[in-house]
Order: C-alpha cells, then structure tokens, then sequence
C-alpha cells in the first residue's frame, strides 16, 4: 500500500462527511504541541509515548516523555471537522492518505485494531510490546512520509538492528534506503522503517 503526505483535504473521499475514523496524521517534531493542541480544542487523539531519562552533569537522570513513532498522531474525528484540524496546528501536521487502485484517500485505521492498538501500547510492559515495521522487502521502491526528506523516493537495501532515536529511548526498527542522484550517484542512509511507505 503507498502512503503520502497531503497537506489540502481530500474532496471527493469516499469516507462519509459525519462519520467518525481514526486518522493517522504527521506532525514532524511537533507531536506532542499538536496532541496539547488538539486535545484542548476537544479531538479525541492517540500519540504513543515512551519515557526516556536524560543524564545531566552533576545531576539526577530526569524523566522525559518523548513520542515513540516519529512522526505519527492519531486523531479520532469526523471528516466533516478535519478541517478544523489544520486551522488549529496550521501547516505543522499534514494528512496521511493511501492510494489504492488509483483513487487517493485519507489513511484511516479501524476502531477495533485502533482500540487493541491502544490497550496493548498503554499495558506495553505486560505484553513486552515493541513496535515493528518490517514489512517492506528488500529491494522495494519506498518513500520517505516524514523528516526533512518527505518525499524523495529511494530503494529500501535491507533492515538494520532496531536502536533508539534519542538517547535512552526504546530501539526502533530501522532500513537502509539508497537514494539516486539520476543515473550518476547513490547515496545510502539510514532511516527509522516507520518513516517509509512502499509505493506499489
């Protein structure tokens, strides 16, 4: 399934106007304001947090929560207000769509998986809960959906050993991807696996 960043709302969706959905939205570096954000103005939202401990000099360590998936917010809402969505965060969180058999619209996750989602994430420490993307083969054209790279499309070389993103986080799952500069260079980096999307 390919995924993409849209920043307009989508006109002609299929999904009914006063039908509420679990959206999956990008708000790069800006998690956790966009959840404060919108859970003040009354969205029902979901951000998968993890608490890591900073170390200072000549200090305890401090705990900090910190989003566990770059990127992604989930927001329970109706299309008819997810226009209010951006009015509140602006520019700062972009609409995460799919395109299947040609036709583009909002990515949307089922209440059930969303509800499981949630449970086991909250009881992660019971269920020794990690989160895993490891479903692009290798080889598979993928794009990059969040960061300061959006949008560049690279081949996906294989799967690396899951490592945290900030120092004491939990390990997140991560890809080789390499990038082409036309037909000249190719440029390999590393990038956490959620942040890919295969296009089909």
């Amino acid at each position: 399934m390919n995924y993409t960043l849209s920043e307009n709302l989508i006109v002609n969706s299929s999904i009914r106007h006063t039908d509420a959905h679990w959206y999956v939205m990008a708000a790069y570096r800006y998690e956790l304001k966009a959840e404060e954000f919108l859970t003040g103005h009354g969205f029902k939202t979901f951000l998968p947090k993890e608490t890591t401990f900073i170390k200072k000099p000549h200090r305890h360590p401090v705990a900090v929560e910190r989003p566990a998936v770059p990127s992604l917010i989930f927001i329970h809402t109706s299309r008819e207000k997810l226009a209010e969505v951006k009015k509140y965060v602006n520019d700062r969180i972009k609409y995460l769509t799919t395109t299947v058999g040609g036709t583009q619209d909002f990515l949307i996750v089922p209440d059930t998986q969303m509800d499981a989602f949630i449970h086991i994430w909250n009881s992660r420490d019971s269920y020794n809960a990690n989160l895993s993307s490891d479903l692009i083969p290798t080889g598979a054209t993928v794009r990059i959906i969040s960061g300061p790279m959006a949008g560049l499309t690279g081949i996906h070389l294989r799967h690396l050993k899951a490592r945290p993103l900030t120092p004491g986080g939990s390990p997140v799952p991560h890809s080789r991807l390499s990038l082409r500069l036309a037909n000249l260079l190719a440029i390999t980096l590393d990038l956490p696996t959620l942040s890919l999307s295969p296009i089909s």
